[in-house]
């Protein structure tokens, strides 16, 4: 069975304490929609610079519990507003998804309602019909040695159009719309700038961001250094370059509440640089 690497360090389980935080693959997410940290729940997004696709709520769970995990989010008012409230903020249909770690063995609806049980030529049928671009030209620009979180990003990768990003939200707020996108960094936070490589993931999330009038903020943090960040603001987001300002500061609600604009001097950049190739 494939290996696959879980996410789970001080900073998210410090926000994991936070109420209104929709933390993408964490437990707390889980049982938001009345389900176990087991059935884990992801939040993604399918986009480029030019176009929003979808959205999809992914849940983690082996097929022969897909029927109890369907009557559970069926039967759950918690699952069901807490749905509506992603949607009010996403302003679009939000597909769920329901997989199989170990075999390509899907349940799909857009709504907890209704669910279709599906194969992997069905889930291709499906999405096409969702937005025939979705399956264009499928497969990956990404190195192969790229960090997998899980089968459907594998999935994913091998089925669906390679013009687009498709992503989890690392961190959602739903009160004061708020998009987190959360970078754990080998080197200095005091240092450290975006990669160019990046840039279509953050003209991707800058996107949604500005359609559906929702702030983009970059945490740049070290596993090491608990109880600071970088909190990054992406201005310009081009395959040449990423113009962005950036400040230090704590993880607390100020970082929640307010934003770069509320503290003085922050240090603006301009990034050009690129990762090393690994072989």
């Amino acid at each position: 069975m494939q290996n696959f690497t879980k996410t789970s360090d001080w900073l998210i389980e410090y926000y994991a304490g936070f109420k209104g935080m929709q933390i993408s693959g964490h437990s707390s997410f889980s049982m938001k929609f009345d389900l176990s940290a087991e059935e884990e729940v992801s939040l993604l997004f399918a986009a480029n610079r030019a176009k929003i696709f979808t959205y999809l709520l992914t849940i983690v769970a082996k097929s022969e519990n897909h029927s109890r995990i369907k009557e559970t989010v069926k039967s759950s008012e918690n699952a069901s507003s807490h749905l509506e409230k992603i949607k009010s903020v996403l302003n679009k249909d939000i597909h769920i998804v329901l997989y199989d770690p170990r075999e390509e063995q899907f349940s799909v609806g857009n709504s907890f309602e209704c669910f279709d049980d599906l194969d992997s030529d069905g889930m291709i049928e499906y999405f096409t019909k969702v937005d025939p671009e979705i399956t264009q030209n499928p497969g990956t620009h990404k190195e192969i040695n790229k960090t997998i979180n899980d089968s459907f990003q594998i999935w994913k990768r091998n089925h669906f159009s390679k013009y687009m990003v498709f992503n989890d939200f690392d961190i959602l707020i739903l009160s004061k719309p708020t998009i987190f996108e959360l970078k754990r960094v080998i080197e200095s936070i005091d240092t450290w700038n975006p990669y160019v490589d990046d840039s279509s993931n953050y003209a991707a999330l800058s996107l949604i961001s500005n359609t559906n009038n929702i702030r983009l903020r970059v945490i740049a943090y070290q596993r090491e250094r608990e109880g600071q960040i970088a909190l990054h603001d992406i201005i310009d987001a081009s395959k040449a370059h990423i113009k962005g300002r950036y400040i230090l500061c704590s993880p607390s609600d100020k970082v929640i509440l307010g934003g770069i604009s509320d503290f003085d001097k922050p240090t603006f950049y301009m990034s050009k640089r690129s990762r090393q190739k690994r072989y």
